[in-house]
């Protein structure tokens, strides 16, 4: 497992091409092409190639076009449903900027934005409604975020190859064709904006302090506000407020950052197109538009979790940032392509040349990681063989537990029961690798991918009872109890079960099963027995 905390604290952060080489399976990844097909979606709509309208939704869009999209983002909130607020709010946005354009009016670019929004998230959740009838999610709400701020190093450390290009060429752009009234209006807007994250933030705060009180002094609301102090750090209610302005005055950079990103792409998107005016300030093409509200989706996505975050079993920003990020990066990653490619083709010779000399730098600096890690991942480039089969490893370490998997894939359907312990681990290895269910494997993640441990019960301590009880009665009922047809006892069962526990006071017991079950197979250190 690669390390992926590449912003320090209890987060995990991801990019694209980490995500490849990992071999990460997550919906994230499987979210990607949907993700790139809804911009596509959200551009051809900017540039007016889905004209039409659709009266009843009183829409400006041809059906095709609303219906392709709502398929789209149904089908990102069937594969992962972070996204779909996200791409739903590009594609409102595309819809609603171009209107304003026409108009000049934010009131009813607002009005389109939010008529959209609902017009798309109604019809693609109905076209997805089966799925949505038994699904469920962490998401329990906003939580404030205090004291946890990203230094600005780490935000560099992270999408420096994608923040160099987009502000240069934000810079150059105002340089060019910006004006200083529109600069006061993306000053106060990115004020506004900022405060109201802030509000909000200290607003949450307040609710949760006083949840004791609104909520008549129940146990579990005090055990709620407790428990967030904790995670907090903080002693009290004013340290920990007195704590978070220090914070955010101590550890000003990557707000700074993304306050100068919001500013600027705020200031050149309030700028009138050049196709209804030809003033000298009327030349950011409609292409430059586009992107420059990429950027500007990107930036909230990047700066909203330096507030608040989604509330979900972790406690913390964890989630919120690695989905936020991988989502900004997507964005970014698009924006930086079509800045590095302006920046090429500027016309002065010595500006030019500067900047070509930058981006190359800036590229190469990018393309350490994946040089480097494509090197540790396959042994500098001299692999000792070449397979396509990820369990190959295990018939090198662990031959005799790579026999039992083989035959496991070949035996009949049937519940495996075997040790259960902490993921990212061999645990669960049996199932992983035959692809026959089990009893329970990785606990925490069966928890935080059903959200919530009721389905679970009490497996994990009775899997515990069952390798550890002399009893055959009273194994023989757990066996029962879940069905079990193959009972597994290896290296893993043997160290998770050791002698000291209150489950499981004398070790593990094989005694009764090989008393009472046959041996389906054996290799080694390895065993698994028939349960009739």
């Amino acid at each position: 497992m690669y390390k992926r905390q590449v912003i320090k604290g209890d987060i995990i952060d991801e990019f694209p091409f980490f995500s490849f080489l990992l071999g990460d399976l997550h919906p994230h990844v499987l979210a990607m092409p949907f993700a790139f097909l809804a911009l596509g979606l959200a551009l051809n709509l900017f540039f007016g190639g889905a004209q039409g309208k659709i009266p009843r939704l009183h829409i400006a869009i041809n059906p095709a076009t609303f219906l392709m999209s709502a398929v789209v983002l149904g089908g990102l909130a069937f594969l992962n449903i972070w996204d779909f607020p996200i791409y739903a709010a590009v594609i409102a946005s595309a819809y609603a900027l171009r209107k304003f354009y026409a108009n000049g009016s934010w009131r009813i670019f607002f009005k389109d934005f939010i008529g959209m929004g609902i017009a798309l998230g109604i019809t693609s959740i109905t076209f997805y409604f089966p799925f949505f009838l038994s699904f469920s999610s962490q998401a329990g709400g906003l939580l404030p975020n205090l004291i946890y701020i990203t230094r600005g190093a780490y935000l560099w450390l992270m999408f420096a190859p994608l923040l160099l290009p987009v502000l240069v060429f934000l810079f150059l752009k105002w340089r060019r064709y910006g004006k200083r009234d529109m600069m006061i209006v993306g000053i106060k807007q990115t004020a506004a904006f900022v405060l109201g994250l802030l509000i909000v933030s200290l607003l949450l705060t307040a609710v949760i302090a006083f949840l004791p009180v609104l909520v008549k002094i129940r146990p579990e609301a005090e055990m709620v506000a407790s428990a967030f102090l904790r995670s907090m750090v903080a002693p009290g209610w004013g340290a920990l407020l007195s704590m978070s302005f220090v914070r955010r005055f101590t550890v000003p950079g990557t707000l700074l950052t993304l306050s100068v990103l919001l500013t600027l792409s705020l200031s050149l998107l309030h700028t009138h197109p050049e196709t209804q005016q030809s003033s000298e300030h009327a030349r950011i093409s409609i292409s430059d538009r586009f992107v420059i509200l990429l950027m500007l989706i990107g930036t909230i996505l990047v700066l909203s979790p330096e507030f608040v975050f989604l509330r979900d079993m972790f406690g913390y920003r964890i989630n919120t940032i690695f989905k936020f990020y991988f989502q900004a990066w997507h964005l970014w990653s698009v924006a930086a392509a079509y800045a590095v490619y302006w920046l090429w083709g500027l016309s002065r010779n010595i500006l030019r040349n500067t900047f070509r000399i930058a981006i190359m730098v800036v590229i190469g600096l990018g393309l350490i990681y994946p040089i480097f890690s494509i090197r540790s991942k396959t042994n500098n480039f001299s692999p000792s063989f070449w397979t396509l089969d990820g369990a190959y490893y295990l018939s090198q370490s662990t031959p005799d537990e790579a026999q039992a998997m083989t035959w496991l894939q070949r035996a009949p359907l049937g519940v495996v029961v075997e040790a259960v312990g902490g993921s990212y681990s061999n645990f669960a290895r049996m199932a992983t690798y035959s692809g026959q269910p089990t009893v329970l494997g990785w606990r925490f993640h069966e928890v935080q991918w059903r959200g919530g441990s009721q389905e679970i019960g009490s497996r994990q301590e009775d899997i515990e009872h069952l390798y550890c009880t002399s009893s055959w009665d009273q194994a023989y009922q757990i066996l029962k109890q879940y069905n079990v047809r193959y009972l597994v006892i290896g290296n893993p069962e043997r160290a998770a079960y050791v002698a000291g526990t209150q489950l499981c006071p004398n070790g593990l017991t094989e005694a009764k099963f090989v008393r009472n079950l046959d041996v389906a197979f054996s290799s080694g250190t390895v065993t698994i027995y028939l349960v009739e």
